[in-house]
């Protein structure tokens, strides 16, 4: 029988082409499918989009990654740490070995944490053979996406007694927090006991099933043995304040009642629900009014120690997580979000002793700030309109960091100076337009405001330089700001991009003295910055001391591929 002849791409129908197109991965089609021809790529116009966090076919990763001088040239340090970290996590082997050579940055925990995440317990155990950092955190980042194979692999790294048992604790509070009742399970399996850590995470995380499966009896889980409750419960007082968060108002009354019988809670000592106060007031779920009532009948009281930056932070952006996954009635729900925002800030101020009221206001002021809550910053200022802009002098720096010019200005129309500090924020941000803006407040100043040209020299420039934008620098030295050698070495210090010290260079910025470049460079590990040093003609140091300096003194890089 004669062999079937070859079949040719022309011979397929448009149809057939997409239909075996459906069966592929997007990576695929964007970096296989579509460069087969012209046809090809014009039957799929629309590029998919290629995300390094999942597998992209070898041949397109290697061919494009190969060439370091042409795909790294834009990429600051951070990007290229990022681009170890997010090929970790696709899980695909050949891949990181191929960022690895290419990025010049040496393995950190955040690679092998990411491999954890991902549950690839063969990247695993090849980056624990190349001796990657692995810390504490691997476990649980494994446990809290449900990798059981992979977290049994990491206990089992564990050879101390001590440290295992730690390790096993954080595993399961990692697991119970994020929900995972399946890994719970098959720890339980394993015969792993938990502690109240992992209660504690669970109640915080709103896993009410998963909650009261872990209050079971141990028969249901007859391979665990249950703990006594003293051990078990040796915390009641952060396990209510979990459960006040997460858990709804009959959860907490029912811990409450069990806490009770075992105990570990007495009629008369209503401050053990203290905590719990401040996190219900934070809490997340809607019946949180329901529970603050409740907390006060019991007879708890706002402590000042419980009002933490965590709950701050959590006051002034309640309710955008449910804004953000709603567009309908979008305007509504943020006037309602609005409202409880304010309602919650109020009620804390409310209950809170006068002597702590100045520290809890200046936390909650940064915090709207950050946020961009102008209703919220508005309702402090009208609070202590003579006060507060003096007591948060800082607010207009957290503004020009973040790049929001919507609420500089309202804090410069509230009675807010922006000064000298704000301006450096948004340098080191690389934010142009709040610089474009400061400049246009300069022609009048506010009284007490310094204008921008005052705080146009070589300190504005060297923090620019570590934003790494050349359109910023080249924006600051149009308006005639100098530079001196803090601006080369603070872009070399942060992991600004090859092409970033280039330009630099070719503009005239001083180096700095002879080897502090490669030295800074090497206590970052970063191999690109040191190669491309040398290309610009940096010059080592005098004494012939700088390879020990940036790659053996404290803080320098140890990586074998550094010193090579």
């Amino acid at each position: 029988m004669d062999p079937p002849s070859e079949t040719k791409w022309d011979d397929l129908s448009s149809d057939l082409i997409k239909r075996i197109a459906d069966c592929l991965p997007p990576a695929e089609i964007a970096c296989t499918f579509r460069l087969i021809n012209k046809a090809a790529a014009k039957l799929f116009p629309a590029q998919p989009a290629v995300h390094l966090s999942e597998p992209v076919p070898c041949h397109f990763f290697v061919w494009y990654w190969s060439r370091p001088e042409e795909a790294l040239h834009n990429l600051t340090l951070k990007q290229r740490r990022q681009l170890l970290v997010l090929t970790a996590r696709s899980g695909c082997l050949a891949n990181l070995k191929v960022a690895l050579d290419a990025s010049g940055c040496p393995l950190t925990e955040e690679v092998f944490d990411a491999a954890a995440v991902g549950g690839h317990l063969h990247t695993c155990q090849w980056l624990l053979a190349r001796f990657c950092p692995r810390g504490r955190t691997a476990v649980s980042a494994a446990a809290r996406a449900g990798h059981l194979p992979t977290v049994l692999w990491l206990l089992q790294q564990e050879r101390h007694p001590s440290h295992r048992r730690v390790a096993q604790h954080a595993a399961w509070a990692a697991a119970a927090g994020a929900g995972q009742r399946a890994l719970c399970q098959g720890l339980a399996a394993e015969g792993i006991n938990f502690d109240w850590s992992a209660l504690i995470s669970c109640a915080r995380g709103g896993h009410q099933a998963l909650f009261d499966w872990l209050l079971e009896p141990p028969q249901i889980r007859p391979k665990v043995p249950e703990p006594p409750p003293t051990r078990l419960f040796a915390s009641p007082v952060p396990l209510l304040a979990a459960a006040a968060h997460g858990l709804g108002l009959a959860a907490l009354q029912r811990l409450h009642a069990f806490l009770h019988s075992l105990r570990l809670l007495r009629a008369d000592a209503p401050e053990a629900l203290d905590g719990a106060l401040a996190e219900a007031l934070a809490s997340p779920t809607p019946d949180w009014r329901a529970k603050v009532q409740w907390l006060r009948e019991q007879g708890a009281v706002l402590d000042p120690d419980d009002v933490t930056q965590d709950i701050t932070k959590r006051l002034v952006t309640s309710g955008q997580q449910r804004q953000q996954q709603q567009h309908q009635q979008q305007h509504q729900q943020q006037q309602d979000d609005d409202d409880d925002r304010l309602e919650r800030v109020q009620l804390l101020l409310e209950w809170l002793p006068p002597d702590a009221l100045e520290p809890a206001v200046r936390l909650l002021l940064r915090d709207s700030v950050r946020a961009a809550n102008l209703p919220l910053v508005r309702y402090l200022w009208q609070a202590w309109p003579d006060e507060l802009p003096g007591a948060t002098a800082a607010a207009p720096d957290v503004a020009a960091e973040a790049g929001d010019v919507v609420v500089l200005s309202e804090l410069a129309a509230l009675g807010w100076e922006l000064g000298t500090s704000a301006a450096w924020a948004a340098a080191r941000a690389g934010r142009l337009h709040v610089l474009q803006w400061l400049e246009g407040r300069a022609a009048a100043p506010a009284d007490g405001e310094e204008a921008l040209w005052t705080v146009m020299d070589e300190r504005l420039t060297a923090a620019a330089a570590e934003s790494g934008s050349c359109e910023l620098m080249a924006w600051l030295r149009e308006r005639g700001c100098g530079w001196d050698e803090r601006s080369f070495e603070a872009a070399v210090r942060c992991g600004g991009s090859p092409a970033f010290l280039e330009w630099l260079v070719e503009e005239g910025c001083p180096t700095g003295v002879a080897g502090e470049p490669y030295r800074l460079a090497g206590r970052n590990g970063d191999m690109v910055t040191v190669r491309c040093l040398r290309q610009l003609g940096c010059p080592w140091g005098p004494d012939g001391n700088t390879f020990d300096r940036a790659f053996y003194q404290p803080g320098g890089s140890r990586s074998l591929a550094v010193r090579r």
